[in-house]
C-alpha cells in the first residue's frame, strides 16, 4: 500500500490507503575529506635545541646552559636567561626553519615561556601557539621583517628517549652528563652548580671535581645531544619523503603525519563525509564514554578479561557509513 515519489534531491514514501507522506528521504549537500597532494621535495629547515638544568637549594630547577645545533655549527651559552639563544635563532637566515627540543611540551617550555611571553613586544614579534587537550603542540614566532621560526616538541613525532633512538636510527651516541662534585677548593661563585651526590640521578652521571673541566664536558655534552637530535630528525624525514613524499616538518605530531600519509596515498575519493552542523551534533549524541560493571564475585575460578582498542579490527571487518549524508523525516 505505498509507492514512491522521487525527485532530483529527495524520495517519499506516500501510504496511498491514509493519502500522506510517511518518510521522506533528502539528499544532503555533501562535502568530502580531500586527498592531499605530495609536498615536492624541499631542503630540510632544522635547528635542535637542548637546555641543561640543576636544582637550586629549594629544590627548583634553574636552566643555566642553552644548546643549538643548525646543521652545520653547534653553539653554547651559559647562562640562565634564554635570551643568548633566541637572538641567535631569531634571524632571516633561519626563516621557515622549524625548532625542535626532545621534550618540548612538558619540559624545555616551561623555562622559554616567560621569554616567548615577551617577544610581542620587541620588533613587534607575533606569537602563534597550537594547543590540544592543554599541551602546546607548535609555537610559531614571527614579524614583518623575514624572521619566521616554529617551535616543536620532536617527542610528539618521534616518541621515544633519545638514547634509544639514537640506536634506532644509528645516529650517533648520547653521551655520560657530567656532574660537577661539591668540594671545598671550589670558587664560591660555583658552588651552585655542584652536587653533594648523585644518588638521586636515574641514570649514569660522570662525577667532576674542577669546575672548568665540568663547564667543557657540559657544553659537549649539551650539544652532542643536539647533534643526535638532528641526525634523528633528519633520517626519519628522508625515509618519510622517500617512501610517502611528505615533509616531516609540516607535520607536528605523529598522528597528524600518519593522517597525512592516509590522505595522500589511500583515502578513497567522495568517501569520508565531513559532518557539521545539525549532522554532526546528532551523530555525536551516539557518542558515550566506555561502561564500567562491577560483579560481585562467586565462586573459587575467577577470569577476568580485558579489551583495548577494538576500533582497528572493528574498523577492518564491519562497513560503515561512507558517501553522501542522507536526511530522514518520518519513521524509519
Amino acid at each position: 500500500n505505498m509507492f514512491i515519489r522521487s525527485y532530483e534531491t529527495q524520495k517519499y514514501y506516500i501510504d496511498t490507503l491514509q493519502n500522506k507522506i510517511v518518510l521522506s528521504v533528502k539528499k544532503l549537500n555533501t562535502k568530502f575529506l580531500t586527498k592531499i597532494v605530495t609536498h615536492d621535495k624541499s631542503e630540510s629547515k632544522i635547528i635542535t635545541i637542548d637546555i641543561e638544568t640543576i636544582k637550586d637549594s629549594s629544590g627548583v630547577l634553574k636552566p643555566f646552559c642553552y644548546s643549538m645545533f643548525d646543521g652545520n655549527t653547534a653553539i653554547s651559552f651559559f647562562t640562565e636567561s634564554p635570551d643568548q639563544l633566541f637572538d641567535a635563532i631569531l634571524k632571516r637566515k633561519y626563516r621557515g626553519y622549524t625548532v625542535y627540543a626532545h621534550n618540548l611540551s612538558k619540559f624545555d617550555l616551561v623555562f622559554l615561556f616567560k621569554y616567548i611571553g615577551k617577544l610581542h613586544t620587541i620588533d613587534n614579534y607575533k606569537v602563534t601557539p597550537i594547543f590540544k587537550n592543554g599541551k602546546v603542540i607548535s609555537i610559531k614566532i614571527y614579524n614583518g621583517k623575514g624572521i619566521s621560526i616554529t617551535l616543536r616538541d620532536s617527542y610528539l613525532i618521534l616518541t621515544s628517549s633519545l638514547k634509544n633512538l639514537a640506536k634506532t636510527f644509528n645516529c650517533g651516541t648520547k653521551l655520560i652528563e657530567p656532574v660537577l662534585m661539591f668540594n671545598e677548593n671550589l670558587n664560591d661563585d660555583y658552588k651552585k652548580y655542584a652536587q653533594c651526590d648523585t644518588s638521586h640521578y636515574y641514570k649514569d652521571v660522570l662525577p667532576v671535581k674542577d669546575f672548568n673541566e665540568w663547564k667543557t664536558l657540559l657544553i659537549n655534552y649539551c650539544e652532542n645531544d643536539c647533534i643526535i637530535l638532528h641526525q634523528i630528525l633528519n633520517t626519519f624525514r628522508d625515509l618519510v619523503l622517500e617512501k610517502w613524499f611528505l615533509d616531516i616538518q609540516k607535520y607536528p605530531t605523529i598522528s597528524s603525519l600518519a593522517f597525512a600519509i592516509y590522505r595522500c596515498h589511500y583515502l578513497e575519493e567522495n568517501t569520508i563525509p565531513l559532518t557539521t552542523g545539525k549532522v554532526f551534533k546528532w551523530i555525536k549524541e551516539s557518542y558515550t564514554g566506555g561502561s564500567t560493571d562491577m560483579y560481585i564475585p562467586h565462586g573459587l575460578e575467577i577470569f577476568v578479561y580485558d579489551f583495548n582498542s577494538l576500533y582497528p579490527s572493528t574498523m577492518f571487518k564491519y562497513l560503515f557509513p561512507v558517501g553522501p549524508i542522507y536526511q530522514f523525516k518520518g519513521d524509519i
